[in-house]
This record gives structure tokens, sequence and C-alpha cells, in this order.
């Protein structure tokens, strides 16, 4: 059985142009018929970040599984990384409010294979390295304290072996990942064999179909593009996985109109891919 979530980002307009609220938002993954929703610390009203208690209540109210999201870029500089700790702190206190059982790092990684600065900085490829594994392994002792599991994303140039290779040098037992089906293709991989190689430590979903390839990807509705999401959620059930599978919409920001019929549509598609997964689970 797959267990559909509403990632925040297919609101993000609506959301930044205050077209709709937190609160609608939470509805609409309860009368979508969602297990859980993806959160961004940031993306929230200042009040709810110094006073999570309506957030709280909200999911609890509604029953919602909560992914937790701190977008800060983890190779801002040293002087940003810090003024951030007490965001960071924030953030952990609500997720684990919220019952959240991942903390997941949005901002963007700056590491491949070959070490490689941020398009608008570079440092040293060793210098680099080595503030990139303190800083993710300060993120998960600090998520430690609080029984959460860290998450990092494969994005930009940030594939599957690289995530592994993090991990390596991390050496935290609470660093997981999470899989984004249309950053694969965009980075010009196979998303089968990107999701085969992390599966077993997925804890987040986000599914998105594309079509064309490599830098040249463009995401289509799920099911239009050249990415088999039944074959994903295949892989991912073999693994073990159980957590929240999230379609994500990206919209341009004059497209907000689309959001609610993009998503709605996005999730009655992956209700009849759990169809499919249930028949062949019954043969």
């Amino acid at each position: 059985m797959i267990r559909i979530g509403l990632d925040w980002w297919n609101y993000h307009n609506s959301l930044l142009l205050g077209k709709t609220r937190w609160e609608e938002v939470l509805r609409r993954a309860r009368h979508l018929g969602c297990a859980g929703v993806a959160i961004e610390y940031f993306a929230l009203p200042a009040a709810w970040r110094k006073d999570a208690a309506p957030l709280v209540d909200a999911c609890r109210e509604m029953n919602l599984e909560v992914v937790f999201g701190f977008g800060l870029p983890l190779m801002v500089n040293d002087a940003a990384w810090r003024l951030a700790h007490e965001h960071c702190d924030r953030a952990l206190l609500i997720a684990q409010q919220l019952g959240a059982r991942v903390l997941r790092l949005q901002g963007p990684i700056a590491l491949s294979n070959r070490i490689t600065g941020p398009v608008h900085l570079r440092y040293s490829r060793d210098s680099e390295r080595q503030t990139l594994v303190r800083r993710v392994k300060e993120f998960c002792r600090r998520a430690t304290e609080r029984e959460l599991l860290v998450a990092v994303e494969n994005q930009g140039r940030f594939g599957a072996e690289d995530l592994l290779r993090l991990a390596d040098l991390t050496d935290e037992q609470n660093l997981r990942f999470v899989f984004h089906s249309g950053n694969a293709v965009a980075q010009g991989r196979d998303p089968y064999h990107e999701l085969g190689l992390l599966a077993p430590r997925v804890v987040y979903l986000r599914l998105v179909d594309v079509q064309g390839h490599g830098a040249k990807a463009w995401p289509v509705p799920l099911g239009d593009g050249r990415i088999d999401i039944l074959t994903l959620l295949r892989l991912a059930r073999r693994a073990g996985y159980e957590g929240l599978c999230s379609p994500v919409i990206d919209l341009p920001i004059w497209s907000v109109s689309l959001e609610e019929d993009r998503t709605s549509r996005a999730i009655g598609y992956l209700s009849e891919v759990d169809i499919e997964l249930r028949k062949e689970k019954t043969i």
C-alpha cells in the first residue's frame, strides 16, 4: 500500500503570494486522503516558528504524519551558518513536537564526484569537503538528541554515489536520504539505478515525472513522461520502504492557479498505481 503524502512545494507559490494559508494546505491533505505532509520551516509564518502549537494541533487533529524540512544551504559562509543555529534549534524542536521522524535538509549541497564549489563562490576542494561533512555531522548529532533522522536529497550534481560517499565520510547512524525522481533524470542518471542504490536508507520519496534528459529535462504530470512511477514504487517496496510517497508539482509563479488541479490529478494517479501494486501483491 502506498502512503501518499502532500509536499508543501506543490503550494509554494500560493503560500508565497498569500493566496492560501497553511491551515488550508493541511485541510487539503486530509481531504485528498493523504497520510501525511512535508512541511518547510522557513515557509511557516513567523508566529508559528516561535510557537508551533497551532501547527502541532492541526496535524494531530487531522492525523497527518509529518516530514519536516529545514531549507538552509549547507555551504553558506561561516557567519551565516552561525546565525542559523537558533533557527536550527527551533526546527529540531518543532519537528519533535510534531512527532516527525525525519528532518529533511532541503538546502543545496555542493558536492559531486569531483568536489566542486557553489556557482557563486569557489572553495578549495578539501576545505569544502571538510566543511560539508562537519556541518552534516553537526546536524545529525543535534537531531540525535531529539531522536530524529536527518535526510539529504539527490539534487544538483549530487547523485546516489555522492550521497553514499557522504554517509561514509560522516559516519552518523541517523543520516538518511530523500529520493527525487526528477532530479535523477536531470542529472543524466538512471532513476531506477539511483533509487536501487539508495533504497535501503530512503525515508521520503518525492515523485516527479519528466520529459527530456539531463539539463534539458522538464517536469510533466505523473504518467505523461519518461519515468515509470510504478517501477520506482516496486523497487521501493522490495527494499521495505514504508514512508510517504509525495507527488511534487513544480509550477512557475504565473501558473499558481493550476496548483490545486495538478496536485489533485497527481494524487489520483498515485492512487491508481497503488491499486496496481495491491493487485500484484495478491497474485
